[in-house]
């Protein structure tokens, strides 16, 4: 995981544990759609792939199995600029899709 996405999760690291989908920010279905059509070009987006892209660049299940990785944690990321990575600007629904469909990963690593 890169430094600045390490530095970004370490701010809002609150500890977790697999998330059930009642206590999802959002749709993960449609956050796939999200990432899918903004992520994959850089990122593996699916479940139970740990192998970086050709970019280097950290898969969605690579990010889940982090502990540290929480809902505070993503939205602390998505609102920081990082510059390895493209300026999107998702709006707020996109943004919590995103991450259910991230956290719905934990605690799933073989899908």
């Amino acid at each position: 995981m890169s430094r600045t996405i390490g530095l970004a999760l370490g701010l809002a690291m609150l500890g977790s544990t697999a998330t059930p989908a009642q206590d999802l920010p959002g749709d993960p279905e449609r956050g796939r759609a999200i990432a899918v059509r903004w992520c994959i070009a850089c990122h593996e987006i699916d479940r139970g792939v740990r192998e970086p892209s050709t970019v280097d660049a950290p898969t969605f299940q690579a990010v889940a199995d982090d502990p540290a990785v929480t809902e505070l944690a993503l939205r602390a990321f998505f609102q920081t600029p990082h510059r390895d990575m493209p300026n999107l600007q998702p709006s707020a629904e996109d943004k919590a899709d995103l991450i259910a469909y991230i956290l719905s990963l934990k605690g799933r690593p073989d899908g």
